[in-house]
């Protein structure tokens, strides 16, 4: 299970940087990073809509509602931030050095959640592996930065 799930998060991936093309490509379309997110955004809602209401997958109760925690509300939010952020700076930084900096935010940001156990996650200490894992993400920013001059 724990491999389909790791090639399920590949495929994630995979679309991340598939999906930052094609944001790119609305913002050069609509002349707007934010029209385009918008729009992307409400493409994915109603694909979602749709995937929700064909598995007929039930709604929580309102008790269920009422024990979530407001910061757990605001990940659309970032997720809006991430799209606008993409389809603005992705044309202009291409997309191996656009992908290669949320790569590295997205590791750093995983070790700090992992390492103190933030946002409801186990506890995962830092480990050498994972500060490595860091400091070769650097040293390919840094070689991409470089070689593009």
């Amino acid at each position: 299970m724990k491999l389909v799930m790791a090639l399920f998060a590949l495929l994630a991936g995979l679309g991340i940087a598939i999906q930052t093309g094609m944001n790119a490509q609305l913002r050069a379309s609509f002349g707007s990073g934010l029209l385009s997110a918008l729009v992307s955004f409400a493409v994915g809602l109603l694909g979602l809509l749709a995937i929700v209401l064909f598995s007929r997958t039930p709604w929580p109760s309102g008790v269920a509602f009422s024990q979530i925690p407001l910061w757990a509300w605001c990940g659309g939010l970032l997720g809006a931030f991430f799209i606008a952020v993409a389809s603005i700076c992705a044309r202009d930084l291409g997309a191996g050095f656009f992908i290669i900096m949320v790569t590295f935010g997205q590791v750093l940001g995983s070790i700090l959640i992992d390492h103190y156990g933030l946002l409801g996650m186990p506890v995962r200490p830092v480990s050498f592996a994972k500060i490595s894992a860091c400091a070769l993400l650097i040293t390919s920013v840094a070689i991409l930065s470089f070689s593009e001059k």
